[in-house]
């Protein structure tokens, strides 16, 4: 019988295929960067990084909390509580 030349481990075979494909989706993406969106005009970043003021940041997290609130007070002060 013949000897492989090469790795006869399957496991190997699949590496060397996740690879390829890994290159060729950064080969893609690369091509897709060079090319603007219809998102916008193909700039990186703006120069001015967004801000938002902590209480807003703070009242639309506790928007998200709506039907939990009470739960989580409750725990939180559970664990405030000494014991």
């Amino acid at each position: 019988m013949g000897r492989c030349r090469f790795r006869c481990d399957p496991a190997a075979k699949g590496t060397r295929e996740y690879r390829t494909k890994l290159k060729e989706r950064r080969r893609r993406k690369e091509a897709a960067d060079a090319v603007a969106s219809y998102h916008g005009n193909g700039d990186k970043k703006k120069d001015k990084p967004r801000t938002r003021p902590f209480t807003r940041l703070l009242a639309e997290f506790w928007g998200l909390l709506r039907g939990f609130r009470g739960m989580l007070l409750t725990v939180l002060i559970a664990l405030a509580s000494p014991r």
